[in-house]
């Protein structure tokens, strides 16, 4: 029996990486989508409701903010090394509870 060399083992490993990173990209862009969507209610919950206040306006500009981060954190996994994915990919399911979090409190407080 072969040892397996030490360049195949990283091969194997850069694949599987490489394949983790597609899933949890296409996750987050899914989750995007629905946050995209989540504010686009919001407002106009808000508008409808005529319920704009300046801490409706605040909520809304941090999901909208949270949400630009995010996507610039799945921009930065997606050019990252085997080194730096794992953070970033902590970071990102860090922000992503930030927002399903600050959405229940937005929703809760303009009902």
């Amino acid at each position: 029996m072969e040892a397996k060399r030490p360049e195949c083992a990283a091969a194997i490993k850069g694949d599987v990486t490489m394949k983790e990173k597609e899933k949890l990209t296409a996750e987050i862009e899914a989750k995007l989508v629905v946050v995209d969507e989540m504010i686009a209610g919001l407002k106009q919950r808000a508008k409808e409701d005529k319920h704009i206040d300046s801490a409706t306006e605040k909520r809304i500009a941090e999901l909208t903010h949270k949400r630009n981060e995010v996507h610039g954190k799945l921009e930065a996994l997606q050019q990252s090394d085997e080194n730096t994915w794992e953070t970033l990919k902590s970071e990102l399911h860090d922000y992503l509870d930030d927002i399903d979090k600050q959405q229940r409190e937005s929703w809760s407080y303009m009902k």
